[in-house]
C-alpha cells in the first residue's frame, strides 16, 4: 500500500470494498451457454426429458428453500436438510426461467454445499444437492462423516426417476 496526500482515500476504500464484496461471487451459466442449451432442447432433444448437473446452485434454489422454510405450497419437499448457507451467484441468469419454459429438464443437481443435502421440487423442476464425498473442503471436514455418501439416481423406462441419498455409514464395506 502507498500512502500519500495524492491518493484519494475514498477511491481506495471503494476499490477494496468492491474486491471484498465480490470475493464470494461465484460464476454462473452465461447467456451464450443458455442459448446453446435452448438450441439443443428445441432442435435436437425436443421432448426428451433431461437432467442438469451444476456445481453452484442457481439462485432459485435459495428461493425454493426459503419458500419451503415458510411452508409455501409452491415447493414440494422430498428429503434432506440445509446445514449451511446456500451460496449462489449474485449474477442474474435466465437459466432457471429457460428450464421451466422449455420443460425438458426435470431435475437439476448441485454440489458446492458440503453439508446441504436437501431435495425439493420447485416450479416443476427437482432441485437436489448431491451428498458430499469431500475430505478437503473446509477445516475439520476430514473428521466428520455424517455428510458423506452418494446420490443414487435411478432412471426408469418411462423416463421417470427416483433420487435417493445413501449415507456412507450405511454402506457395508
Amino acid at each position: 500500500l502507498v500512502f500519500g496526500s495524492e491518493i484519494d482515500n475514498y477511491e481506495f476504500y471503494d476499490k477494496c470494498l468492491n474486491i471484498i464484496n465480490n470475493f464470494n461471487n461465484y460464476d454462473f451459466v452465461h447467456e451464450n451457454q443458455i442459448e446453446w442449451y435452448k438450441e439443443k432442447v428445441t432442435e435436437i432433444w425436443k421432448n426428451i426429458p433431461s437432467m442438469m448437473f451444476l456445481h453452484i446452485p442457481l439462485p432459485e434454489t435459495k428461493e425454493a428453500i426459503e419458500k419451503y422454510k415458510n411452508n409455501s405450497k409452491d415447493v414440494k419437499y422430498y428429503f434432506g436438510e440445509v446445514n449451511e448457507s446456500v451460496c449462489t451467484t449474485k449474477n442474474d441468469s435466465t437459466l432457471f426461467d429457460t428450464v421451466t419454459y422449455l420443460g425438458s429438464t426435470k431435475a437439476i443437481f448441485y454440489g458446492h454445499g458440503h453439508y446441504n443435502n436437501i431435495s425439493l421440487e420447485y416450479k416443476g423442476v427437482r432441485l437436489t444437492y448431491g451428498i458430499s464425498i469431500n475430505y478437503l473442503a473446509s477445516p475439520g471436514i476430514e473428521n466428520k462423516t455424517e455428510q458423506r455418501g452418494v446420490t443414487l439416481i435411478t432412471i426408469k423406462n418411462d423416463s421417470s426417476f427416483d433420487i435417493k441419498q445413501v449415507k456412507l455409514d450405511t454402506i457395508k464395506h
